[in-house]
């Protein structure tokens, strides 16, 4: 009998409850049905897009008095986590634009930018980041720069490449961005500027506990399916210990994640070690999906080799071996 993880809601006031609820239901019915298409267009529909803007996602934890829900860090990797479990991309833009709101930026498709060698010189902003998320078509970029300030450009007055070819997440358009004496307009200070940085990472951690609990559902589901010698897979002793070992590492990398969250104004040092745990683990848990789905884990048939390949791009997000990642 392989171990159960922990309810996302324990711990979360009855109405953070009842709103991640409303997350699961719009990712089972909404999101999930959507993801092998959204991979296949390299972009989220626009009415899923709408959906997700009515949902409050993006502006979960802005305070209600500044036109937010008021929710906290806590609740907000539990919604991206949940979301991730349909969709790594559409998770992995729904908590980067979380990310852009902690910095003040609550309009349709924000991108942040987040890199060394940005730099603000009076009123503009001059310098490159190599790989912004939602940087193709988005409707503003924040741009964070080490005085420290979170600044709005307009997406005209930046040169944004083409999208990087990458191994996973391929609904979530990841380009690079150079800022040529961009005019720019300050949104926030240093609160600002780490509430944002924080979130970011936060946010890979959850969409990567998303992924990793997919994963493990996935490959307990199919071993339990399958039969050999008049009994399901799962009960075999060495599939049923590698079941085990997965759940054990998804429940440690989720309460590493949850338990940055719960600090008060999270550190980015501890969101970012939280990140690269959880992002690593799903690594490893999906590739133990694959395993554990034979031949059939590496056939689009089944989403365990698209799972797989989710975990390895935002492992690279959060800076782990790298397709690329900003500070």
């Amino acid at each position: 009998m392989t171990g159960v993880l922990a309810d996302p809601a324990a711990g979360l006031s009855d109405e953070e409850a009842m709103f991640l609820g409303v997350i699961r239901e719009l990712t089972a019915a909404e999101i999930e049905p959507r993801a092998g298409a959204i991979e296949a267009s390299g972009s989220v529909p626009d009415e899923l897009a709408a959906l997700l803007a009515e949902s409050e996602l993006a502006t979960l934890t802005v305070p209600q008095a500044a036109g937010g829900a008021g929710g906290s860090p806590a609740l907000a990797v539990r919604t991206v986590a949940a979301v991730a479990e349909g969709s790594a991309a559409v998770a992995t833009l729904a908590g980067h634009a979380q990310a852009c709101a902690a910095a003040g930026a609550t309009g349709a498709a924000p991108a942040l930018a987040d890199a060394e060698d940005l730099a603000l010189a009076g009123d503009a902003v001059a310098g490159a980041a190599g790989h912004v998320v939602g940087a193709p078509g988005a409707g503003v970029l924040v741009v964070l720069v080490g005085e420290p300030v979170a600044l709005a450009v307009a997406p005209d007055d930046a040169e944004i490449g083409a999208p990087h070819v990458r191994t996973g997440l391929r609904g979530c358009p990841v380009a690079p961005v150079r800022l040529d004496g961009a005019p720019a307009t300050r949104l926030g200070g240093a609160d600002a500027v780490a509430a944002a940085r924080a979130l970011r990472r936060l946010a890979l951690g959850a969409a990567a506990v998303g992924v990793s609990r997919r994963a493990l559902r996935e490959a307990r589901e199919y071993t339990a399916s399958r039969r050999q010698f008049g009994r399901a897979v799962a009960e075999f002793g060495a599939v049923a210990r590698m079941l085990e070992a997965m759940t054990e590492a998804v429940a440690a990398a989720e309460a590493l994640v949850h338990a940055a969250a719960a600090r008060p104004d999270p550190p980015v040092a501890d969101c970012a070690r939280a990140a690269r745990v959880a992002t690593t683990t799903a690594v490893r848990v999906a590739d133990d999906g694959v395993q554990l789905h034979g031949g059939y884990g590496y056939v689009d048939d089944y989403p365990a080799e698209r799972l797989l390949r989710d975990a390895v791009s935002l492992r690279a997000l959060a800076g782990g071996r790298r397709e690329g990642a900003e500070r």
